[in-house]
């Protein structure tokens, strides 16, 4: 056996690497070392078992987690890292690869495209239109969303339909109908679908799943709880024969049900494989004693959990310091100035901090401040390189040369650059492709034949037939060229041909930038490793559409992290500040009436939590502002549950206390109007002592204080009956 794979693992870690034979569920909690542990099973299944790197297939969720794992085996192994190994990566790309071996089983074109969330919701709009349905009744991203639900349970269209039972879900079946009519007649699949048909080839077929039965001997996937039912159902399909079924995950991280994630895959994953091992990985050796007892404090209140004890490697560490504002500006003031402080005194980089919310929408505070301190940072889940216009628009002309059925990419860019092709030619030619049934290339080019002299023929007069005729060739040209150009070649033959470079810089603005990334995708395309020359563009474009937020966070640069808690899981930050604890927003409003989104609410935070290594801040405000007007905030009930000896700061237990009194007092306000304090009055605060009131402004069901501290702890605003604030 090779030590060095097995050096410095603890006894459970190595029980899990060693495990050969049958399936295995390992609960790892936070900073357990999973990663680690499933790497280095790969590596011993192949220097010590024997089994080549082609026969176990390794599945995870983003390409980022898919990558860090790669090169971790190829570095134990000492070899070079292979170009191409499509069975260690994500779910979709994994499905993507079987699909494509497949292609013409599934009566797919081997060029199909893999439409993203703009190309879904260019496809529904489309379909709307052709229902003549209401889009603001039927909003695109509900409908997805809708669609993607039901296929993540494993309903087609038809199978939909037999749960139907109002005339909302009636007008969905129709909508999800001709959507995937749309995708087929386009070649296209959507990210769901690379999940529907892989699951669909291996259940209706047996020698295809057979052959990957044999194939992939050993099956290992990672966050497990975060798969949902044809996920594990395809997982099924291919551990059928061997049950080398090796599951890796943490059901106190479920955080993903929004995204179709069923618990109760990892929760049943012992009833299903009656034989399996189970092991936990229940040391953690990324945050302090602290910081984890507070998490444990958090999810031991679930009743969905594992019961499990967490202990840190590291020693207690640094209390949790609790910050109190009165609104998100003064919370993203305090917190900005806060890192200033950090950086300054203890010498940490920029990259090791992380502020972490609820919703995007509370970024902008911080981003405001930040940008006037000049603090650098990047925002996880902003505009992505590969959906900024210009290279949406470039990429859809790449696709139009490998599928010339693709109708989203083609609209795109019909009129881009504007060509005298306007929205009453456009509308004519899909009603005219939805009619018959066609594409919108086919529609184009029948609409547009000069030679004809029908019925047909007049549905355009000369002016828009010439100009989409002259598109239609421009089309043709670009296809022609592109049989023989280089992927440089090739982009720049179109940003001439369209004079696309012109239309920058007269129509778009930062056009210099525009350019950059241009050249940015080129660069891209030419670095990426394929298999084949021929598949370059092709997996290219493959791997740009299924890039998920995550994966574009950039570990090089020195700049501060701003992400969402969903996106946070997998990472880990020196220090985090995870803010917006009140309750509507952490937990979120609409998890109020249902006890299953309240524990996943518990689960978020304690994953916010545990992203955490040496210093953790936990703030909250008085006063949210958000739909054009503030509301007022009570602390997240979550923080009820952390014990008040390892708080540092506003001690929140001082509001649980309190809670009766802060009712009885807004009553009081509401029978007696103001309560008996004015400007002038000297008052304290459990936190920062003694003060004077120098302003008193009334509120919707209390009062705002503006108080100066004594001890140079300076001017505060707080809303009265939320303060713990007593009259000396």
């Amino acid at each position: 056996m090779d030590n060095t794979l097995t050096q410095n693992l603890n006894v459970n870690q190595l029980d899990a690497v060693m495990h050969k034979d049958g399936p295995a569920l390992i609960i790892a909690g936070p900073g357990s070392g999973k990663t680690r542990v499933i790497t280095s099973r790969i590596a011993w299944l192949i220097i010590n078992e024997k089994i080549p790197i082609q026969e176990i297939a390794a599945l995870t969720f983003t390409n980022k987690a898919a990558n860090e794992m790669k090169n971790r085996i190829f570095h134990m192994l000492d070899i070079p890292p292979i170009k191409f190994l499509p069975n260690i990566g994500t779910f979709h790309s994994f499905c993507a690869y079987l699909i494509r071996e497949n292609h013409n089983i599934l009566n797919l074109d081997k060029n199909f495209a893999i439409y993203d969330s703009y190309d879904q919701t260019a496809v529904i709009k489309r379909t709307l239109d052709e229902l003549n349905l209401d889009n603001k009744l039927y909003k695109p991203r509900v409908v997805l969303s809708i669609i993607s639900g039901a296929k993540s349970k494993i309903q087609n269209p038809e199978t939909y339909q037999k749960n139907i039972s109002t005339a909302y879900a009636k007008n969905i079946y129709e909508i999800y109908k001709i959507y995937q009519q749309k995708l087929i007649q386009s070649n296209a699949l959507d990210f769901d679908d690379l999940l529907m048909k892989t699951f669909e080839m291996l259940n209706s077929n047996q020698e295809i799943s057979n052959l990957y039965q044999e194939k992939y001997k050993y099956l290992l996937i990672d966050e497990f709880q975060d798969t949902n039912l044809i996920q594990y159902s395809i997982a099924k399909l291919i551990a059928n024969k061997t049950n080398n079924i090796f599951v890796v995950g943490d059901p106190d991280q479920s955080i993903y049900s929004w995204r179709n994630a069923d618990i109760t895959n990892i929760l049943n994953f012992k009833s299903d494989y009656n034989k399996s091992k189970i092991i936990y990985l229940n040391k953690n050796y990324r945050s302090s004693q602290n910081i984890i007892d507070a998490s444990q404090a958090i999810i031991s209140e679930n009743a969905t959990n594992y019961s499990r004890q967490i202990t840190a490697i590291n020693e207690k560490g640094n209390l949790i310091i609790s910050i109190e504002s009165y609104d998100e500006n003064e919370e993203a003031e305090i917190i900005s100035k806060e890192i200033n402080n950090i950086i300054s005194s203890d010498k940490i980089q920029l990259k090791d901090i992380a502020i972490m919310y609820r919703t995007n929408a509370q970024s902008r505070a911080f981003e405001h401040y930040l940008s006037s301190l000049q603090i650098p940072y990047q925002l996880v889940g902003g505009t992505r390189f590969y959906q900024r216009q210009e290279i949406k628009d470039i990429i859809a002309y790449l696709r139009l040369t490998l599928n010339l059925n693709d109708d989203t990419s083609l609209l795109r860019i019909i009129n881009i650059p504007t060509r005298g092709i306007g929205k009453s030619t456009i509308d004519k030619i899909i009603l005219y492709a939805n009619k018959s049934n066609i594409s919108i290339l086919d529609a184009a080019t029948i609409l547009s034949d000069v030679d004809e002299d029908n019925e047909i023929s007049k549905i355009l007069s000369n002016g828009p037939k010439k100009h989409v005729r002259s598109f239609l060739n421009l089309i043709t040209d670009i296809n022609n060229k592109s049989q023989t150009f280089s992927v440089e070649e090739i982009i720049t033959y179109i940003i001439d041909k369209t004079n696309y470079k012109n239309y920058l810089l007269s129509s778009l603005t930062n056009p210099e930038e525009r350019l950059e990334n241009i050249e940015e995708l080129i660069s891209s395309i030419n670095n990426f490793e394929s298999e084949g020359g021929e598949n370059k563009i092709n997996l290219f474009l493959e791997s740009v559409s299924l890039i998920n937020d995550v994966d574009n966070l950039n570990d090089e640069q020195d700049k501060l992290t701003l992400i969402t808690l969903h996106q946070s899981k997998g990472l880990e930050f020196d220090s985090v500040f995870l803010t917006g604890l009140e309750d509507g927003t952490l937990p979120h409003v609409l998890s109020f009436d249902s006890e299953n989104e309240m524990e996943e609410e518990r689960r978020l935070m304690y994953v916010g939590i545990t992203r955490a290594k040496r210093r953790l801040y936990l703030s909250r405000v008085f006063k949210r502002g958000g739909w054009g007007k503030s509301e007022l905030k009570e602390p997240s009930r979550f923080l009820f549950d952390i014990p008040n000896e390892l708080i540092v700061g506003h001690q929140v237990n001082i509001h649980k206390e309190v809670k009766n009194n802060i009712i009885k007092k807004k009553e009081s306000k509401i029978e007696n109007n103001l309560p008996s304090l004015t400007a002038g009055n000297k008052v304290k605060h459990p936190h920062f002592g003694k003060g004077i009131i120098i302003q008193i402004e009334d509120s919707k069901d209390d009062f705002e204080l503006t108080i100066a501290f004594d001890e140079n702890k300076g001017i505060k605003k707080f809303l009265y009956t939320m303060s713990g604030i007593v009259k000396l």
